[in-house]
């Protein structure tokens, strides 16, 4: 039997979590998307996956927040990668985060809605702020 606090920290019930805090609180114009790069999967899907353009380490969670929005006054790209309280970036992750905040992409891993909300204050105009 799985203990109350490891269900509440698993990576699932905060992503879910932030899920639902993203669709309140992301301003007018803004668009989120979940990657579901994760779970066993057959190996034939895996690949034709792969050959569409699939790539691990892909973050989680992406937003795109237009230039009215921001605090910057530009339009961002803003890549959530989503952890439980345990969980680490693994080696494909680090090196797609490179890669994105190479290409002007912001970053960010976040293992609460408070820290999604910290993160992303800093960043955007979220509504009721």
């Amino acid at each position: 039997m799985t203990s109350l606090s490891a269900e509440i920290d698993s990576e699932d019930i905060v992503h879910l979590r932030i899920a639902r805090w993203l669709d309140i609180m992301l301003p007018p114009g803004s668009v989120w998307h979940h990657s579901p790069n994760e779970g066993n999967r057959h190996v034939a899907f895996k690949v034709k996956q792969k050959r569409m353009g699939t790539k691990a380490g892909w973050p989680d969670i992406e937003i795109f927040v237009p230039g009215d929005q921001t605090l910057c006054g530009a339009s961002l790209s803003i890549f959530i990668e989503v952890k439980g309280s345990k969980g680490k970036a693994t080696a494909n992750q680090i090196l797609i985060r490179d890669k994105l905040e190479e290409a002007g992409g912001i970053w960010q891993l976040c293992r609460s809605v408070d820290q999604v909300q910290e993160f992303l204050e800093g960043l955007i105009k979220l509504r009721g702020r």
